[in-house]
């Protein structure tokens, strides 16, 4: 079953809450990324990959700072099905 087909099928938080969106993307090397309040890890050449568990309100928040960055940049992503 794929993700849109656990998210619609779901019925109860806890259905829901077992509905993962696979995360891939790339920040610039020695940056502290968050995810929903997880931080990652990151490769040598900034890739990082997360398998996110859905909350309530299908929101992702991703959050990053430079190690040399005065402020920290924050998205959030609301997955729409």
């Amino acid at each position: 079953m794929d993700l849109i087909e656990k998210i619609s099928n779901a019925k109860t938080p806890k259905e829901l809450a077992d509905a993962i969106a696979p995360l891939l993307d790339r920040a610039e090397p020695e940056t502290k990324v968050v995810i929903n309040g997880r931080g990652l890890a990151l490769s040598d050449d900034g890739l990082f990959m997360e398998n996110v568990h859905l909350s309530r309100d299908n929101t992702i928040v991703v959050k990053a700072k430079h190690k040399k960055g005065k402020k920290t940049i924050g998205r959030s992503f609301k997955v729409l099905y």
